[in-house]
């Protein structure tokens, strides 16, 4: 019964996901569509398959034109995936983007802070549980462990390396550290967030990304070369769960008096390749159950109640490490912007024809005032891109906006330095604002400086801006991707040689 429950709680989570951005698509579908029929809307971008999908929602949801209305507003509340996700307007976010975000913004962001704390509160009382029972790639990777059972069945021959659990710390702290240099690698090789981006870039644009090569390299990888390898050896996310966690109020406990002589399904079946039989589980464990439910002998159960699980010098070094880079006051943190969802998963959105939440989002703070900057992209095709920047600028001291004329002027990057692209002169706000719009036929980044004169003075901000997928993304992953299958030939070539040199001779 325990794991038909956690079958149907990750299947929740996908089909959640789907539906979020479904009836995001479905909101952009009705404000996109003007005086056009509905239908024919649809027919034009999708065809006539999901036509009839959407038609069907389209006739529940929307019976008139003030319902539609009505329903684009409500299902704006409802936006992204497993790593950022806004519910009923509240944002509820990843721990792990929320650090990266932090890092790589080098700013203190309350309203993100805020957005942790159900996340923080489940890792605190569960654990790393979310591996086990809400990340849709865990789910995945469980199929592919059954097709990995069904191949050594049928006795072809697979590997299964081994490596050292230590292996993931080093990458999430390889990742921190690449975060305070601006180089966000996070959304990029995290299953869970690539599973979310998938799903959204299919249903929006029909098409995948270059995130789905990784996940079927990641499937192969587990697949042929080593058993549950990514989430035992290599997963940042899965280490930074369980540095978390390693004080929980729910852990998996075997009594050792009730077990069977001799008797080990229980590490057998474990996942994460720890050992209940010996009662050795330790703060990698996720909670899944399975030991608990192949038990014969019922001797392992949950057990309630705060236990302070191992943790060695190094994990604690890495945690103090989280909050001396998280704190207001950390040398660190001394530029004048704050990413909120820089390069992170898109928001599903349905307001307007920007269907996600921003792609970028920064605020900042100097000589007195407060600029807060956005950035909205929608693609219109293979060839263009449609950017919405949007720049709030607010008096610190009087609490009002400033209305005054503004000056944004676009730096397009170069080989080897910025050259100025576009300039845009406000002569006055718009709605307490200064939209910007451009159809960029081109990927690439930018940065945008935003000026403006103040009781005599100039005052000017910067902030980055990447539109669309840069080329630089793709040579990352492609970089990732190298690294992983080279790696992997050299620790199956090693391991091949050693077993040689150890072998008697026959």
């Amino acid at each position: 019964m325990l794991q038909y429950i956690r079958k149907i709680i990750q299947i929740s989570v996908i089909a959640v996901i789907l539906s979020i951005t479904i009836m995001s698509y479905y909101g952009y579908l009705l404000s996109a569509k003007g005086q056009k029929d509905f239908m024919d809307v649809v027919m034009e971008e999708k065809g006539h398959i999901a036509g009839i999908l959407y038609g069907a929602i389209n006739k529940v949801a929307a019976p008139s034109p003030n319902a539609a209305d009505e329903f684009v507003s409500y299902i704006d509340m409802f936006k992204g995936g497993v790593w950022s996700l806004t519910v009923y307007g509240f944002n509820i976010t990843d721990p792990l983007a929320a650090v990266i975000a932090t890092i790589s913004g080098k700013a203190f962001y309350i309203p993100l802070a805020i957005s942790i704390i159900i996340p923080m509160v489940f890792i605190f009382i569960f654990g790393r549980a979310f591996c086990g029972w809400v990340c849709p790639m865990n789910l995945l990777f469980e199929l592919n462990e059954k097709a990995r059972q069904k191949l050594e069945s049928f006795k072809v021959p697979i590997l299964d390396i081994t490596m050292d659990r230590r292996y993931k710390y080093v990458v999430l702290f390889s990742m921190l550290v690449l975060s305070l240099f601006g180089i966000q690698l996070l959304p990029y090789i995290l299953p869970y967030a690539l599973v979310s981006r998938e799903i959204y870039s299919y249903i929006f644009y029909t098409a995948f990304s270059f995130g789905m090569v990784l996940i079927l390299l990641l499937l192969l990888f587990e697949l042929l070369v080593s058993r549950r390898g990514w989430c035992r050896y290599l997963c940042p996310g899965g280490a930074f769960f369980s540095l978390l966690g390693f004080i929980r109020a729910v852990n998996v406990d075997a009594d050792l008096r009730n077990c069977p002589v001799n008797c080990q399904i229980c590490t057998e079946v474990c996942p994460r390749g720890l050992e209940p039989h010996k009662n050795i589980i330790g703060m990698e464990c996720d909670n899944c159950g399975l030991c608990i439910s192949k038990c014969p002998a019922s001797a392992v159960r949950y057990k309630f109640g705060v236990r302070s699980l191992e943790l060695g010098v190094k994990a604690k070094a890495i945690i103090i490490l989280f909050f001396l880079l998280l704190t207001p006051y950390s040398s660190l943190l001394t530029v004048s912007y704050a990413a909120h969802a820089k390069i992170i998963n898109p928001h599903a959105g349905a307001q307007t024809h920007y269907p996600q939440n921003p792609s970028e989002e920064y605020i900042s703070e100097r000589d007195g005032y407060i600029v807060n900057f956005s950035v909205f992209q929608h693609k219109q095709s293979d060839s263009t891109i449609r950017v919405k920047a949007v720049a709030i600028v607010r008096d610190k001291a009087a609490g009002k906006p400033y209305l005054g004329p503004l000056k944004m002027v676009f730096y397009r990057k170069s080989l080897f330095s910025f050259k100025e692209d576009m300039v845009y002169d406000f002569k006055k706000d718009f709605e307490n604002r200064y939209p910007f719009y451009a159809n960029l036929p081109y990927e690439s980044d930018f940065k945008v400086k935003v000026s403006f004169n103040s009781n005599g003075k100039d005052i000017e901000f910067e902030f980055p801006i990447r539109v669309g997928e840069p080329k630089s993304n793709l040579i990352f992953l492609g970089l990732i991707s190298v690294i992983l299958i080279a790696s992997v030939i050299t620790i199956a070539h090693l391991k091949k040689k050693q077993s040689k040199v150890i072998s008697p001779a026959g």
